[in-house]
């Protein structure tokens, strides 16, 4: 009898719990098993700080205007301030540091350009000419960069 009355007063709190919006957990009513949300709580800064890292990862893109090449080593790909005297065009290249506010402006530029190099290598370039770096947009807190991937004879 003392089993039941104990059961139907549990459930009276729970029930009571949910009306004023309380969860069963928060009063303790629940199994040890829900300690572990307690966990949860304690990883939640630290997936946020991730999310925020992950939007912050840099891109590249290219347009292709020429043939493309057997891809190329970034470390390999020179900018040049003019053009050489004979190249063949690939593609139109972009990229950007990725949106961060730890980063200095000149950090970002290098990151930008980085990426640039590696959008370059993917389509076979071996050089970039026409590199556009204007002043980072401080709305969004990105460095992007442009230019033309050649191949240069």
């Amino acid at each position: 009898m003392e089993a039941r009355a104990a059961e139907a007063k549990r459930g009276t709190q729970q029930a009571d719990a949910r009306m004023r919006g309380q969860s069963a957990k928060g009063l303790g009513l629940t199994d040890p098993a829900g300690a572990r949300s307690l966990q949860d709580v304690k990883l939640a800064p630290l997936l946020l700080v991730l999310a925020l890292l992950v939007g912050c990862v840099a891109t590249g893109s290219h347009v292709m205007i020429g043939q493309a090449r057997t891809p190329t080593d970034p470390s390999q790909v020179v900018v040049y301030d003019v053009a050489p005297a004979h190249y063949t065009a690939i593609a139109h290249v972009a990229a950007d540091s990725g949106a961060t506010w730890l980063l200095s402006d000149t950090a970002q530029a290098d990151e930008a350009m980085r990426q640039l190099k590696v959008e370059a290598a993917k389509v076979g370039a071996n050089g970039l000419i026409e590199v556009n770096l204007p002043k980072r947009n401080d709305i969004h807190q990105v460095q992007v960069a442009t230019a033309i991937a050649v191949w240069v004879q």
